[in-house]
């Protein structure tokens, strides 16, 4: 089966993530302890990374937002075993982003429809 262009565009990502850390740390931008060497940092191929989609200020009635959740290609790349999709809404987020504020897309797509319905109702 064809991958989706969502989940190789996410997979080009990927494998640009040593390369990105080596930048960093060569910037002087990686901060980590004295006796610690940067060549012991290993990017773990048998663990999915988290695609985390952080919505700040959206609109609960959005139906841009609605169309993504409920695009083909996002159930695909959601499905995968290759990532581990995250939705994350910032008014619950405090000062970090807490997995218990992180949702799977079935379970945003609950979510997401409980506040459109709050937000399109008449009071």
């Amino acid at each position: 089966k064809k991958e989706g262009s969502l989940i190789r565009k996410c997979t080009a990502i990927q494998e640009s993530h040593p390369s990105q850390f080596c930048q960093l740390n060569e910037l002087g931008l990686m901060n980590y302890k004295k006796n610690f060497k940067s060549t012991d940092i290993g990017i773990a191929e048998n663990v999915p990374p988290e695609v985390i989609f952080i919505l700040a200020n959206h609109k609960p009635d959005s139906k841009i937002l609605k169309k993504i959740l409920n695009n083909k290609e996002i159930d695909e790349f959601a499905n995968s075993s290759k990532y581990d999709l995250r939705f994350f809404v910032s008014c619950f987020a405090g000062y970090s982003l807490k997995p218990e504020c992180m949702f799977s897309l079935n379970e945003f797509r609950k979510l997401e429809s409980q506040f459109y319905k709050r937000s399109t109702s008449v009071n």
